[in-house]
């Protein structure tokens, strides 16, 4: 009896170790690897509004870098040498540069204005403010010194020829829209809308009638389960569709509250505009 007890014993040491290891294993992963090894995912976009100048337009869409969280200088530089090895025509930042609780200095605002600057787009670079950037003083001067162009709550037509454009307007992470900012006569137009939060997107939908919303904010949970999804975020889907509009949402690059990813790699976004008669 006392073999058989010990045995048992043993097995339940040998189940409760090996428990043991396998959670210590996936906390070093979510906090060293899964938050460090940024992925690229594409996404085909088709539509009939294009022609064949703009067949084929590789657009870059980024957010809540969250600069100080676990992404730092070398982080920053990993992100920025893969965004140019795609060799983007546009490139896109939905908000959020620097995390909530990182306090900015001279030396650190030099460091990501010099990272961000050194992105190459063929055609353009276009940014807004997420929440965490309405208390940074910092942000518009970062922008404008990386040569992102600030979409503040208005739009810009971005010529990729002569006669053929597409359409692409900042929402501000305020949420103060004024509708009649975003108005434009033609239908025919490719348009584009970029969003920090995925807030107010049937009326984004009902009021501008974009193609394509982008948006952020949500790391789309950060840590993600099995079966389950985010675990930090009620919209947690990296994609849906509301009438007419795609809509995209960014699982991020750095880390919110906690400095740990699962399953949800950082994130780059990278979208093909293709023709399709639809």
């Amino acid at each position: 009896m006392d073999k058989e007890k010990d045995k048992k014993t043993h097995i339940k040491l040998y189940i409760f170790l090996i428990f043991i290891i396998l959670f210590c294993f996936i906390l070093l992963y979510s906090r060293y690897i899964s938050t460090s090894v940024i992925k690229v995912k594409e996404y085909p976009i088709y539509t009939n509004k294009i022609n064949n100048t703009i067949d084929g337009l590789k657009i870059i869409h980024i957010s809540d870098i969250l600069y100080g969280s676990t992404i730092l200088d070398n982080g920053l530089e990993k992100l920025v040498n893969k965004i140019n090895s795609l060799k983007p025509d546009i490139v896109i930042f939905t908000g959020d540069i620097v995390s909530n609780n990182y306090k900015l200095n001279s030396k650190s605002i030099k460091n990501i204005t010099n990272s961000l600057k050194k992105i190459d787009a063929k055609y353009a670079k276009y940014a807004i403010r997420g929440d965490y950037d309405l208390k940074n003083d910092t942000f518009i001067e970062i922008m404008d010194n990386a040569n992102f162009k600030y979409l503040n709550n208005n739009y810009d037509l971005i010529y990729l020829s002569n006669s053929d454009y597409i359409y692409i307007g900042g929402i501000d992470s305020s949420n103060n829209i004024d509708y009649n900012i975003y108005s434009y006569d033609s239908t025919d137009i490719y348009k584009i809308i970029l969003m920090h939060e995925p807030n107010n997107i049937d009326s984004v939908v009902k009021n501008i009638k974009p193609d394509l919303i982008l948006a952020g904010h949500t790391l789309l949970g950060q840590v993600r389960l099995p079966f389950i999804g985010g675990i930090s975020s009620n919209n947690d889907k990296p994609y849906y569709k509301t009438d007419n509009t795609q809509i995209y949402i960014s699982p991020g690059i750095g880390t919110k509250d906690y400095p740990f990813r699962f399953m949800n790699n950082p994130t780059i976004n990278f979208y093909r505009l293709i023709y399709k008669e639809l």
